[in-house]
């Protein structure tokens, strides 16, 4: 799995991504020696891999050196963004029947190339945090951008960075409306807010996952790290019982992060609940509240 080429189309928050004076001038070292690391850098992801453990591993080595140079390397965000967008080809599959043994060892592989191709994706986020960290306003321009993949990486970004002053640009960015690509920013935007200690992140959210049309399950997931928070985790109990699978789903997985007797108590009551993917939900997130494992089974002796 390559990268390729950038796209020839250049989306505004390009024009961001340059070099100024005091950015030399915080660099600590000659200034040539900044260019020879992202130039030979930005080689090395462009050649990534993920069949190859060669490329792979230079690649991971390569997105480290950037991070080291924070925003000194801002010029190897438009390549790190076409990073995010290389197109995964291998799902993680936890179905494994052992019926045949040929079919096992290709899922496994499957998966091995799906925690690689994870890993490497994530690692892509927490280095253009650490250029961008210091350039916010290169991730603000860019949930604006007409590209949708390029508007969703942004709010992953923002959320990595976890800046108070994203809030603002996270909440309009809730307010987009679908692109025809297909790509939904607001559902990142709702991920990215949830990761924010901010104040204002509570109210959104909960208005989110009222009302909205198209993030409402993010937003349920996104309340994990406000659970303690009464409304919060009363609105989240409340939705386990949403028409909207997704939402349901959402709120089991945010529950997990609460021992209040009354959420173990609402994940204990969806343990029957004819929903497969729900009952899942429910036992891991018990088992992360409580240490406990609780099943269908175990709740019917």
């Amino acid at each position: 799995m390559k990268i390729g080429r950038i796209s020839r189309r250049r989306p505004d928050f390009r024009r961001l991504c340059k070099v100024d004076r005091s950015i030399r001038m915080a660099a600590g070292r000659p200034w040539s020696d900044v260019v020879s690391i992202v130039s030979e850098s930005s080689s090395r992801i462009s050649e990534y891999d993920t069949l190859d453990d060669g490329r792979y591993s230079q690649a991971l080595d390569a997105l480290n050196k950037l991070s080291e140079l924070g925003t000194c390397a801002v010029t190897a965000v438009p390549l790190l963004m076409q990073a995010k967008a290389s197109k995964r080809s291998y799902y993680y599959d936890n179905e494994l029947s052992d019926w045949d043994a040929e079919e096992m060892a290709r899922k496994r592989k499957r998966n091995e190339l799906a925690q690689r191709h994870g890993l490497f994706l994530a690692s892509v986020t927490r280095t253009l945090a650490a250029i961008c960290a210091g350039r916010i306003d290169i991730m603000f321009e860019a949930l604006h951008d007409p590209d949708g993949k390029v508007r969703e990486y942004a709010a992953d970004v923002l959320g990595e960075i976890g800046d108070p002053l994203a809030v603002e640009p996270l909440a309009q960015a809730l307010e987009q409306p679908p692109g025809d690509d297909g790509y939904r920013a607001p559902r990142y935007a709702a991920r990215a807010l949830g990761r924010l200690q901010d104040t204002r992140v509570v109210g959104l959210l909960l208005s989110v996952l009222r009302d909205h049309k198209s993030a409402r399950a993010a937003a349920a997931e996104a309340l994990e790290n406000h659970t303690q928070n009464d409304r919060v985790r009363d609105a989240l109990i409340r939705s386990l019982k949403d028409q909207d699978i997704n939402v349901r789903w959402g709120a089991a997985i945010a529950l997990g992060s609460s021992r209040h007797p009354a959420a173990i108590q609402a994940l204990i009551e969806v343990l029957d609940d004819r929903d497969g993917g729900l009952r899942i939900r429910a036992e891991r997130s018990l088992k992360k509240s409580t240490g406990q494992v609780f099943s269908q089974a175990a709740q019917a002796k």
